[in-house]
């Protein structure tokens, strides 16, 4: 989580670096909204959001 939420940019670049290192599983959380958690990468599925 990151107070105050970053620009829909730098949020992008994070999230490719995050996949890149190729975790499990990598939820989104953003609390306040539809959805509150979204599936980036999961273990059933492998990546399910391109970032």
């Amino acid at each position: 989580m990151t107070p105050p939420a970053p620009d829909p940019d730098r949020l992008r670049h994070l999230l490719a670096e995050l996949v890149a290192a190729r975790p499990k599983r990598l939820i989104l959380l953003r609390p306040g909204r539809v959805p509150a958690a979204e599936f980036i990468i999961s273990e059933a599925h492998g990546v399910e959001v391109q970032p």
